[in-house]
């Protein structure tokens, strides 16, 4: 078989949508969905007061919010971490970040707030100025 029955062998394959051309064509379809059905983790760290200002992060991607987890880096007796929107509407409650390296999931999640848009600004508020950790955002991207 020469190159050029080669190249016409595998464009009427493709014309009608079978053989391997098609099966890449599926595998890629494939991986999209996959990234659009996994789970991602949007990490915002709170290493400096944020009870009056908060951490502003922008949403990397238009995406549904599917839990929140809180992770302290320091010990604070009364601390906890909150998440927002950027008009500072409450998306979670307060979630406990109160002793050094202790994990917390959120209790409430805002069910009107967890679909946020690409580059809207999510914010995480402290309940005191000594209030250290990450906030994790488990979310999956929306098409």
């Amino acid at each position: 078989m020469n190159l050029k029955s080669v190249i016409d062998s595998l464009m009427a394959k493709v014309a009608d949508r079978s053989g391997p051309a098609h099966d890449l064509a599926k595998t890629g379809s494939r991986i999209e969905d996959l990234e659009l059905n996994a789970i991602h983790v949007l990490a915002i760290p709170v290493t400096a007061s944020a009870n009056s200002t908060p951490v502003t992060v922008a949403a990397p991607c238009k995406m549904q919010i599917v839990d929140v987890f809180v992770r302290a880096t320091a010990t604070s007796g009364s601390g906890t971490l909150k998440l927002r929107d950027s008009g500072g509407a409450d998306i979670s409650n307060a979630i406990i970040c109160a002793v050094d390296t202790t994990l917390t999931r959120v209790s409430t999640l805002i069910a009107a707030k967890l679909s946020v848009n690409a580059d809207v600004n999510l914010q995480v508020i402290a309940n005191g100025a000594n209030d250290r950790g990450i906030l994790y955002v488990l979310y999956q991207r929306v098409a």
